[in-house]
């Protein structure tokens, strides 16, 4: 694989614009999200606006991601073949997002800052491992590229997650309190406050497992990736034993008042209740408790919500939605539709937010939400570009 790296001239256009690439892979697998947004201001103050944002298949990497992220035995060698071939994949689809944006033309939009996730393999404070080699992607952008984003966070003894509640404020603050809802392979929420209110009103939590679980089920009842649109869902009927018992999987999980992560994904209510019941019985039930410990989570929270954003692969699923607009009794959008940020595209924006608020030195978590104290250095990890760096082609 050849990659051309970009030129490194920063944007100086427009005063005080910047242009920031995100990456986001999430624990369902789906595939790679990557976005390019225009930042404004700095801090707080920041306002965002999407570019462009690009789906790329995991292809051969999705099996090997999974069977890191599931215990299984990797060697030394296996772990560092593994981030090197994830981190030039990023690189290889960063160029590509960028030549995109230019209309298949020759690049001449610089990045002046990236922010990666990884992919999380391992989850359980204060152990996290986000899995990148960020060398390849800092070497094609040529501009600063954080990493290991919760690191200073769980250094601090916070939860590392959920780590998006500030770009959230960024993107979706608005008129009245709002929930943004993230229905990813885990569920998480965002109360933000008014765009009039002091902005330390911003609270967050991990909520339960959501993705997890809905496509596990649909694996072991369809032999499907997901239930599409959660059209077998819809077909089925809730059994109420079944569901009383993931409720309370889940509140146990919640009440523990930590993030979520290895573990708690909710498989083995799955495997238990699969043979008992139809494939759409099954769905079904697994769509409404999921939906009832979100809805319960937004109803319960000392911080008011007036209406609720939806994000996430999970937002897809139509029957999923249907079920928390029902039960929450309130105004719901799709993000896309609220804020004009598609809701595959929310998580890969937040990471390049959070990247320009980490580099210009700002905190990117909130000791309200993970619990942590005081970060004393900049979060992330950085690779940096050599100040003297001239174009040339990587091979």
């Amino acid at each position: 694989m050849e990659l051309s790296s970009v030129n490194s001239k920063s944007n100086t256009t427009r005063p005080n614009r910047r242009v920031a690439l995100g990456a986001m892979t999430g624990t369902s697998l789906d595939a790679l999200d990557m976005a390019l947004v225009e930042i404004t201001e700095r801090g707080l103050h920041s306002c965002a606006s999407l570019l462009r944002h690009q789906t790329f298949d995991l292809g051969a990497l999705r099996p090997r991601l999974r069977a890191a992220s599931q215990g299984k035995a990797f060697s030394a060698g296996d772990f560092a073949r593994l981030a090197l071939d994830f981190g030039n994949f990023h690189a290889a689809s960063a160029l590509a997002i960028l030549k995109a944006h230019n209309n298949g033309g020759q690049i001449n939009l610089a990045v002046d800052v990236a922010g990666i996730h990884g992919q999380t393999i391992f989850h359980a404070p204060p152990l996290s491992w986000q899995i990148i080699n960020p060398f390849p992607i800092a070497r094609a952008l040529r501009c600063p590229v954080g990493s290991d984003l919760r690191g200073a966070d769980l250094a601090a003894g916070g939860q590392g997650a959920p780590i998006t509640p500030l770009a959230d404020w960024i993107l979706f603050r608005g008129h009245r309190p709002r929930a943004i809802v993230n229905l990813g392979g885990f569920c998480n929420i965002t109360w933000l406050p008014s765009s009039v209110d002091d902005a330390a009103k911003i609270n967050g939590r991990d909520v339960c497992a959501c993705n997890h679980i809905l496509d596990h089920a649909a694996k072991l009842a369809l032999d499907l990736d997901f239930d599409p649109e959660g059209s077998n869902a819809a077909k089925g009927s809730v059994h109420p034993l079944a569901e009383a018992a993931l409720t309370q999987a889940l509140k146990n999980a919640a009440a523990q008042n930590r993030s979520l992560g290895s573990g708690d994904e909710g498989l083995d209510w799955v495997n238990q209740w699969a043979p008992q019941l139809t494939s759409c019985d099954l769905l079904a039930t697994a769509v409404f408790a999921v939906a009832k410990s979100i809805s319960q989570a937004i109803l319960t929270s000392e911080s008011p919500s007036h209406e609720v954003l939806l994000a996430g692969g999970g937002a897809m699923n139509a029957t999923l939605c249907t079920r928390i607009e029902e039960l929450v009794q309130r105004p719901v959008f799709n993000t896309d539709v609220a804020s004009k940020v598609h809701i595959s595209a929310r998580e890969s924006v937040a990471m390049a937010v959070l990247a320009a608020m980490a580099w210009d030195g700002f905190a990117i978590t909130l000791t309200k939400v993970t619990k942590r104290a005081a970060v004393h250095n900049r979060d992330g990890l950085w690779c940096l570009p050599a100040p003297d760096a001239t174009e040339e082609t990587q091979s």
